[in-house]
């Protein structure tokens, strides 16, 4: 007979299992069945079991009688949940040009920041640069079959610009557009729906030795031409298009800390707040110019996709709530808050002062409401409590003007919450989380997981 095994354990109303078991099995060879692997659930001989009546009553069953359709464990916690995905969920692999097309100096490409970051000694490890990575840019196909033999439906990846646009402006490289073509068609042929990056991070040098880069306001120009070109080449084949990857990487990792290209950390107090004022400027212009000349006729939609470690306070007090709030702020919130509410967050405005660029009217109406999905990269969950830095209103200028919490990462996590606080565990609450912080402020999430 078929057995449905359900639980009573918060957090695991909609968990179950479908079992075939013999007529007469019993409830006392059920458990045994159920503490053995592969089920290996925490069930001990004095574990209660519930029969689930027809109209929904829960009874007690002795160890002796038979099993019923319809059973329940009584506060069994399984070690791993079963999560449940929306219909729609889409599923699929992510790259990044510079991380696997190789062939840096071939098809007309010119230059990258990350070319040069990574050519740097000690700026990577073992001195490994892209100019080689996958040898996608010769091996697409073979690539692309993988995925399809993988079972992919979808896989997002990201166009080079200075491959496409080696001037950083201006028309584009008929052998980059060739390319990207390519690839682009052997995904339909596979049945493969495409997700393209406009940047994934490598900026063109030219543009960083003519004004910096994004640190100069030049480059939303140049950004929006580069994305009209994409849409006007791809756009009849692509309908899903990200405008930037994890902006808070490429402006912490890149203008603060140095530990990704363009490799800067001269003035940490105000470059990532321009360097991320511009990208946001960027996204818009490109948002903007593909809902006018674009949309209508290739149908599709366009966004940005963030990144967002979830922050749990440490404890209830208000200082580690104030702390996990911050945190917040400071990663999702510093690019969410203009992009759906018009205004960067209320803590970084009152702790960054005049460090903090501002929108114009005219800006923040084009950037208000300039996505039409919710991309998020969720890694991890930390617990966070306030660091000297946290509490300080002027932190050292030698260390980040971020006023981020002491990050205690998920292995600790499991430490101070117990065992069943699994890495798996912390990364869909968090997930969970973030979703319902972006559901509180009226967003079409779409719900994405690297």
């Amino acid at each position: 007979m078929l057995v449905n095994i359900g639980s009573t354990s918060e957090g695991f109303k909609d968990w179950g299992i479908d079992l075939e078991v013999p007529d007469e099995t019993t409830v006392a060879e059920l458990k045994t069945l159920l503490a053995a692997p592969p089920h290996s659930l925490p069930v001990a001989t004095d574990t209660k079991v519930l029969w689930k009546t027809g109209k929904g009553v829960l009874m007690s069953l002795m160890k002796s009688e038979k099993v019923k359709s319809k059973m329940v464990l009584l506060n069994v916690a399984p070690a791993m949940k079963i999560v449940s995905f929306p219909e729609k969920f889409i599923w699929g692999g992510a790259t990044a040009a510079y991380q696997i097309e190789g062939a840096v100096a071939e098809g007309g490409r010119s230059p990258s920041i990350w070319d040069t970051f990574a050519a740097l000694p000690g700026k990577v490890k073992n001195g490994d640069t892209g100019a080689g990575a996958c040898d996608h840019y010769h091996r697409f196909k073979e690539d692309i079959h993988l995925l399809k033999s993988l079972g992919f439906p979808a896989y997002r990846f990201s166009i080079s610009w200075p491959r496409l646009l080696p001037n950083g402006r201006g028309e584009p490289n008929p052998q980059a557009v060739e390319f990207y073509n390519q690839v682009i068609d052997e995904l339909a042929l596979c049945d493969i729906q495409a997700w393209v990056t406009l940047y994934h991070w490598d900026l063109p040098q030219c543009l960083q030795d003519e004004y910096s880069g994004w640190l100069g306001k030049r480059v939303c120009d140049d950004f929006e031409h580069y994305a009209s070109v994409c849409f006007r080449e791809f756009g009849d084949r692509v309908k899903n298009w990200i405008t930037i990857n994890e902006p808070w990487c490429a402006c912490v990792l890149g203008y603060a800390t140095a530990e990704h290209a363009p490799g800067r950390k001269q003035d940490p107090a105000r470059e990532p707040y321009q360097a991320a004022h511009h990208m946001i400027l960027a996204h818009a212009r490109a948002v903007q110019r593909y809902r006018a000349e674009f949309r209508n006729k290739q149908h599709g939609q366009i966004g940005i996709t963030l990144n967002m470690d979830w922050k749990e306070p440490l404890s209830e007090s208000a200082a580690d709530m104030a702390a996990s709030r911050r945190a917040l702020d400071w990663q999702l919130g510093w690019f969410a808050d203009p992009i759906y509410k018009g205004q960067y967050p209320e803590n970084m405005r009152k702790r960054c002062g005049d460090r903090l660029p501002t929108f114009t009217a005219v800006e923040r109406r084009m950037v208000q409401g300039s996505a039409d999905f919710f991309g998020l990269n969720h890694y991890q969950s930390d617990f966070v409590s306030p660091s000297i830095i946290g509490m300080s209103t002027e932190p050292p200028t030698a260390r980040i003007r971020i006023p981020i919490s002491t990050i205690k990462t998920s292995r600790t996590c499991q430490t101070l919450a117990g065992p069943r606080l699994t890495w798996v565990g912390t990364l869909f609450h968090g997930a969970s989380n973030t979703f319902c912080r972006g559901s509180a402020r009226n967003i079409n999430l779409v719900e994405v997981l690297s």
